[in-house]
């Protein structure tokens, strides 16, 4: 279960899996049916990336 404040990194996305975020929200979007929480990637990502996505939680892997 992912709380607010969690390190994350991103399971299969390449842009974002060796990067790692934290999530900043478990209310995003609905996409699918489905519940996205939103993670800020800020100084996490090239520039030419969005610092703040959301993603499935299922997508995501906690960091220690």
């Amino acid at each position: 279960m992912l709380l607010v404040g969690d390190q994350v990194s991103h399971r299969f996305h390449p842009l974002y899996r060796n990067a790692v975020g934290r999530v900043i929200s478990l209310e995003g979007h609905l996409f699918e049916g489905e519940r996205m929480v939103v993670v800020d990637w800020q100084n996490a990502l090239p520039s030419n990336a969005y610092p703040i996505e959301h993603h499935f939680a299922e997508s995501l892997r906690l960091e220690a």
